[in-house]
């Protein structure tokens, strides 16, 4: 099964990695919703590779699969300090990444990177698109794109779309911890 790449994590860390440059997106430290739904290309699960899989595997993969696809809701606290330490691109269950940044103004943050996964002792890569405006310091939307290279005999898709949508809630966070190391 491919590595849980969580899609509204994955733009948290965006978020995140904004501030680390010259001119970051400008938005409000705080409490933020980000809701997040996921497209997956087609499958890459030959027959014959379905044939070889006991049918509850099988059925356990295709039902992770339409349960990534349905919106996720994450509430994040973005703090002036985790704004601050937030030096680097990271994501979840990705390592190794290289990354370009391609535009980022106050309104704008577009970046390319490519990291390795790796899932059960198989690697493979992924290459992500990332694009988010801000039409104001309360509201930020973006995509993700990723191409996965999948290798031969390996399960899961190949590409993926997000589109992420990210509101400010409030400026106190409640019981919502910061990520003070901006994953």
């Amino acid at each position: 099964m491919p590595p849980r790449l969580s899609a509204a994590g994955l733009a948290a860390g965006c978020l995140l990695a904004t501030t680390a440059y010259a001119e970051p997106l400008a938005l409000r430290p705080g409490l933020w919703e980000m809701t997040s739904t996921t497209q997956f290309g087609q499958m890459t699960i030959t027959p014959a590779m379905q044939a070889q899989m006991p049918p509850a595997a099988l059925a356990q993969m295709q039902a992770v699969f339409a349960r990534m696809a349905k919106p996720h809701v994450l509430q994040k606290c973005i703090t002036p300090d985790s704004l601050a330490r937030a030096l680097e691109f990271r994501t979840h269950g990705m390592q190794d990444c290289t990354h370009d940044i391609i535009t980022n103004t106050a309104r704008e943050f577009r970046m390319h990177a490519v990291c390795t996964l790796t899932n059960r002792g198989a690697t493979s890569t992924a290459d992500l698109q990332i694009h988010m405006l801000s039409d104001g310091p309360s509201h930020m939307t973006g995509t993700v794109d990723m191409t996965r290279a999948v290798k031969a005999g390996e399960p899961g898709p190949g590409k993926s779309h997000t589109d992420v949508d990210a509101v400010f809630k409030t400026a106190d966070c409640g019981t919502v911890k910061p990520d003070m190391d901006g994953k």
